[in-house]
């Protein structure tokens, strides 16, 4: 079963940074192959783990059906790996993914992708996956840092929102505009996003 993304491996890559979960890693790269086949977006994968706890050595296989392979020193953070998986890629659009999430049947890529260059007020997009992930707005409030009642703005069939969860479609330049910062090696998302 194939997704016409037509061509895909020019436009898109799915970029997923992965530290100690070879396994969760080669599922997600077994899905990408399973669901979208040869029309599938190119795929990279930044691996900044141990050497014996690599994606490389545990899942050779899956590791040899990945785009471009990246492995840097011990723990540069999710903030640098990111980066370096954005500079590292040319396609306009790319894919973020953690390394534990799946493609499957109901991931309709090639439709948030169309969607992404009909709305060119739009920076990036992502399906609702979960309750944890649902998109939300903030705020500030006396310097601190809000999500106020009512997780979004809807407008049509998007809604509006400041903050999305960590699997996203977006244009390449304007995240290599932004970029997270690499002082942060975790909880980086919500820093991310409010800049």
């Amino acid at each position: 079963m194939t997704n016409n993304l037509s061509n895909a491996r020019s436009q898109a890559t799915f970029c997923i940074k992965t530290i100690h979960r070879p396994q969760c890693c080669a599922a997600l790269v077994r899905s990408i192959h399973q669901y979208y086949g040869e029309d599938r977006p190119l795929i990279h994968v930044l691996d900044d783990g141990k050497p014996e706890l690599r994606f490389s050595a545990i899942c050779p296989d899956e590791a040899a059906m990945v785009d471009q392979l990246i492995e840097t020193e011990y723990d540069i953070g999710l903030s640098a790996g990111r980066n370096r998986l954005l500079d590292a890629g040319d396609t306009p659009v790319v894919v973020f993914a953690d390394d534990d999430h799946l493609v499957t049947a109901k991931t309709r890529l090639s439709k948030l992708i169309r969607k992404l260059n009909q709305h060119h007020d739009l920076d990036l997009l992502a399906a609702l996956s979960n309750q944890q992930e649902r998109p939300k707005l903030l705020r500030v409030d006396d310097k601190t840092l809000r999500i106020p009642r009512g997780y979004y703005k809807k407008r049509g069939s998007i809604c509006w929102c400041h903050y999305v969860g960590n699997c996203f479609v977006a244009y390449r330049d304007i995240l290599q505009a932004i970029r997270w910062d690499e002082s942060l090696k975790v909880e980086e998302h919500w820093d991310f996003f409010w800049r």
